[in-house]
């Protein structure tokens, strides 16, 4: 079986695509950064905790649909059949424009 690449990986090898292609386009960065530098984590952290100290997150329950056969949540954009609402019979989760 093949064996699954690490998230690290993933991102490794998109990040150096990414580089490639601003080359090519000769786009210049001053610092072209990636999220997994301690200098991304401390301002993620910054933007959450000053979020969280103004009172700006909140917690909540969420009805979502679940598929045992993959034994994950699914996705919105997963989701397709009939609206409760209008009964539209080709309704998506993710994009549906007779219902708002």
């Amino acid at each position: 079986a093949a064996e699954k690449p690490t998230p690290r990986a993933i991102c490794d090898r998109f990040h150096a695509i990414h580089a490639r292609v601003y080359r090519w386009f000769d786009i210049n960065f001053d610092h072209f950064g990636r999220t997994s530098t301690p200098a991304q984590t401390a301002i993620c952290q910054e933007i959450f905790w000053d979020l969280h100290k103004n009172n700006h997150i909140q917690t909540d329950d969420l009805v979502q649909l679940y598929c045992p056969t993959c034994a994950r949540f699914l996705a919105d954009r997963f989701v397709t059949g009939t609206c409760p609402q209008c009964g539209y019979e080709d309704a998506r989760g993710d994009q549906y424009d007779l219902v708002q």
